[in-house]
């Protein structure tokens, strides 16, 4: 097709651990845990009239009234830590969630 064209962009791996066994998840765009994936969770069982209008706003609402911070134990290269977080997110791209402006200056490719 005219006017097409590609681009190239890193593909990020997540690797955790669900219910002790590892796992392994592939993103091109934004990999979160904490706050955000609390969100996208609410956001993926509600069924109210709200919720699909505004989806991730009615998520975003609803999950601030019960979030609690996670412990987590994180390693970026050769650093291990644990600690206390609201949210962990990694982005390739500047927006997530709806339209949501989490890494202004990432560029995608």
């Amino acid at each position: 097709m005219a006017g097409e064209r590609s681009l190239a962009v890193d593909v990020g791996v997540v690797e955790y651990y669900k219910l002790g066994k590892p796992m392994q998840r592939y993103f091109i765009n934004t990999a979160g845990t904490g706050f955000d994936a609390a969100v996208i969770a609410v956001t993926e069982k509600s069924s109210s009239a709200s919720a699909v209008l505004f989806p991730i706003y009615f998520g975003v609402l609803r999950t601030i009234l019960t979030y609690r911070n996670k412990q987590v134990t994180y390693k970026v290269g050769d650093t291990t830590e644990t600690k206390l977080i609201v949210s962990i997110m990694v982005a390739n791209g500047r927006y997530a969630g709806g339209g949501m402006k989490f890494a202004p200056t990432a560029k995608a490719g």
